[in-house]
């Protein structure tokens, strides 16, 4: 369908068209927004997704030029991405791995740039897995990760069900957030809140997993998410956002 109705479009923009929910389509673009350009040549553009799941971002930054390895350690999520691949225009270079990190052995040095989907919160060993994304890293390579905050969220009830429905480890916000990656190495670059308006707590509330919806359908509601956290000036979202970068020369 995409090749022979969607193309121009989807070329354009294939997160509207292949991410399920809006708040999932603003996630992906304020996190990738600020990833270090690429040289059209094919250096200089290996990127490491961490925590790929199904692969749908993985997908999309692969046909934007990158050279993705996907990883997570739910092998039927990877089979899935996988069987997802198949069927996406200029994907080629994805590829996807069914380990943790740590599992994954990947070489040192590999990647200039590392991207994390509201992963993080789910790991137990949280030290552990940010000091692997460090050691594949290349030195001066970008790692941007979104997280959950919900510093925005007052309702207990719906907290403690995120925290049993996801298999929550742990809250972060923007005082100590920076501290677990800048422990690990990272200098951190920004952390900031987003999802912090009425709309994006109520998107919250009614699962991040909705009935997927056609393209336009989604544009307006993305559009509104955006005017929201412009004109909103509290700090505190139902995620945080970071942006960091390894030292240029390794310790």
């Amino acid at each position: 369908m995409h090749q022979r109705v969607e193309a121009p479009l989807f070329d354009r923009r294939p997160h509207h068209w292949y991410l399920p929910n809006p708040l999932k389509i603003y996630e992906f673009e304020q996190l990738v927004a600020g990833l270090p350009p690429m040289d059209g040549q094919g250096r200089d553009n290996a990127l490491l997704d961490l925590g790929c799941g199904t692969g749908l971002q993985s997908l999309v930054l692969a046909r934007r030029g990158w050279a993705v390895t996907g990883v997570d350690s739910d092998p039927s999520r990877i089979e899935k991405a996988r069987r997802r691949q198949r069927s996406v225009r200029g994907a080629d270079n994805a590829a996807f791995v069914a380990a943790t990190l740590e599992d994954a052995m990947l070489p040192t040095a590999t990647f200039d740039a590392a991207v994390s989907f509201r992963v993080l919160e789910h790991i137990p060993d949280l030290e552990g897995c940010l000091a692997e994304v460090h050691r594949v890293l290349k030195p001066g390579a970008a790692f941007h990760a979104s997280v959950d905050c919900l510093g925005n969220v007052t309702d207990q009830d719906l907290r403690d069900r995120h925290h049993r429905d996801y298999a929550i480890h742990r809250l972060f916000d923007t005082a100590t957030a920076p501290g677990y990656f800048e422990r690990q190495g990272f200098v951190v670059d920004e952390c900031r809140a987003i999802l912090k308006g009425p709309r994006a707590i109520e998107a919250f509330r009614s699962s991040w997993s909705s009935v997927r919806r056609l393209s336009l359908e989604k544009v307006h509601p993305v559009r509104a998410l955006r005017r929201e956290d412009a004109r909103t000036t509290s700090d505190a979202g139902v995620m945080l956002l970071l942006r960091m970068h390894t030292p240029s020369v390794r310790r």
